[in-house]
């Protein structure tokens, strides 16, 4: 789990793909993956 947090990292994420008018990643409050539950 924590490998997968580090590759989606704001730090290893670079640049915008989109222009402002689409909701990204920088817009959403999902949680960190640590805390998902297995279903």
């Amino acid at each position: 789990m924590a490998e997968l947090e580090s590759i989606a990292s704001v730090d290893s994420v670079k640049g915008d793909r989109y222009i402002g008018t689409f909701a990204t990643y920088h817009e959403s409050e999902t949680p960190p993956l640590s805390s998902w539950k297995l279903v």
